[in-house]
Order: C-alpha cells, then structure tokens, then sequence
C-alpha cells in the first residue's frame, strides 16, 4: 500500500459555505436499494485474469491499487481477413479466459488493449445516486469524511494544501506519483465501466511549505471517503464551488499493509463487485451528454 499523504482535518463547516447551485444534488434513500446484478458467479474469472495482470508489479513499495468507473471508447482494432488455414488453426486452438469471457455480452470482462479513448468520471446525478447506495447499502453504517484539498501537480511532485472554511491553505506535503499500468474491464448493460490502476507514491522529504506556492497544474477537490474493511470509497468532485458543472470521480481503493499478499483473486472479485453493483444502479444516466465545465475551473495553471 502506498504512504499516505497525512489527511487534511474534516472540513464540517464547509458545506454550509458551498452556493446553493454548486452543491452536488442528493437522492433520497429512505431504505436501501435492492442491489444490482453484479454478474458475481462470473467474476471470479475476471479476477483471476486481472490478478495475472497486475502480479508483476505487486512487489512494488509505495504501491496504490484503485479502481474507478469510467466510459470506455468503443474497439479501434480493425478486423483482418484470415484464410483457410488461419481458421483452422484458430478453431483448434483452445480460448483464452478473455475470449471466453467476452462471449457473453452480459459478463463483465477485461477490455481488449485496443480500445478507444478512456472517460474518468460519473455524472453529477449519478454521483450522489452511488453515494447514497453506499451508505445505505453497507452491513453497518460508513462514516464518511470529508476533506477540501487543492493540488499542484509539478514535475517535482504534487503539492497539496488542506482548505479551510476560510479558503486558507496549509501545506500538507509533496507526493511523487508514478502510475504502472491500467487495466480496463467492460461491463456490458451498464453506462460505466471500470478502470482498475496500479501507481507508486512515494512521499518527498519536503516537509515545510515553499516560501511561494510551486508553478503547475492546480485541481480543487472536495472529497468523501470512508472504510469498509481492506476497501476505501473515495466519492470525489473536481472543481471550484462556484462551478457549475464539477467533474465528479468515483473509485474504490485498496488499503493494505502487504499488496503481494493482500491483492488476491478472492480480493479483485469483491473489489470488482463493489464497483459492478454501482455502475449498474437503477436509474444511471451515464455521461452522455454531459456539460463540462471550464477547464481552468478544474485543472488551471498557476
């Protein structure tokens, strides 16, 4: 698992700050939402497809393994014309579990290498739909913090400060990111997909904020995360308050002490299941159609 950056103190009075129009909407949950299909008798295969693709870097230190949902672009690879022979040969040879599990169009299954463009995100409705599932839907009630952090992404690092009620900042740390490999996996029926990551962070030995804020990419974030065993929801909405269209994240990270040892199949599958069940939530609109917001509201250099 990766160190940490230390959390920014909970911002409970923040809220209350936000305009009316950039809060993010809420869904009601007077009882839980009977769960979605999340394809679980099949998922196990997917894990141990994605586990054989993720193993040769589990030994990293500082590692981060998470997993968001997204929008995949649909396949570039162009069909080829095979002969006789290339038939044959391929109707002997036995399919591999990503073949196999790409024949049923209702099974999640890892997307091919060769698909189009990647969308991270959630739609602002369906935001606050997941995140009242969750919520509701867990054994025992998630206590979610929250957090406001703005992020200066520099080739040095990534320099974060914890925003207070009153929009002052205080230095929290610089983070060096290195991301390792992605790894997509389709869910057919559901307007998301999922896009499980695999990065190294590693903590910079600065521990006094720069005399003068670094120059680089800055992302406002507003972020609700709570535990649920070796699992952390993040619910996260990207931009400034007064924007009224945030880009708004979702992901599930895992929170070990040993990776190679705590990213096991029977682990993805679960990991799997938890993001399955919200991208098929009754009611997800999906992205389509989304109005983005400015992009300096989002990410804007300083």
């Amino acid at each position: 698992m990766a160190t940490s950056t230390p959390t920014p103190p909970r911002q409970a009075s923040v809220e209350a700050d936000v305009p009316a129009s950039a809060a993010v909407s809420t869904v009601a949950a007077a009882s839980p939402a009977p769960p979605p299909d999340t394809g679980a008798s099949s998922l196990g295969a997917v894990a141990a497809a994605l586990l054989a693709r993720l193993q040769p870097f589990l030994a990293e230190s500082h590692l981060e393994v998470e997993a968001r949902l997204c929008r995949l672009g649909t396949s570039r690879k162009r069909a080829r014309t095979v002969d006789d022979s290339d038939a044959a040969a391929a109707a002997a040879r036995k399919p591999t579990v990503t073949e196999e599990l790409n024949a049923s169009d209702a099974t999640p299954h890892l997307a091919s290498a060769a698909q189009g463009g990647v969308e991270v995100g959630v739609s602002a409705e369906d935001f606050a739909r997941m995140k009242a599932y969750v919520e509701s839907s867990t054994a025992a009630p998630l206590s979610f913090t929250e957090t406001v952090t703005e992020d200066v992404n520099t080739r040095a690092g990534r320099y974060t400060y914890a925003i207070a009620a009153d929009g002052s900042g205080t230095f929290v740390g610089c983070m060096s990111k290195k991301r390792l490999c992605n790894v997509e996996v389709r869910v057919p029926g559901s307007p998301y997909d999922i896009r499980v990551s695999l990065s190294t962070e590693v903590p910079q030995p600065t521990t006094t904020a720069p005399a003068v804020k670094p120059h680089g990419y800055v992302r406002w974030k507003r972020r609700w995360t709570a535990a649920d065993g070796t699992f952390e929801y993040a619910f996260t909405r990207i931009g400034a308050d007064t924007d009224r269209h945030p880009a708004c994240e979702v992901e599930v990270e895992g929170l070990h002490e040993n990776t190679e040892t705590g990213v096991t199949a029977a682990w993805l599958e679960d990991l799997l299941g938890r993001l399955t069940a919200l991208a098929r939530l009754p009611g997800n609109t999906g992205l389509e159609g989304r109005q983005t917001s400015d992009a300096n509201s989002r990410k804007r250099h300083r």
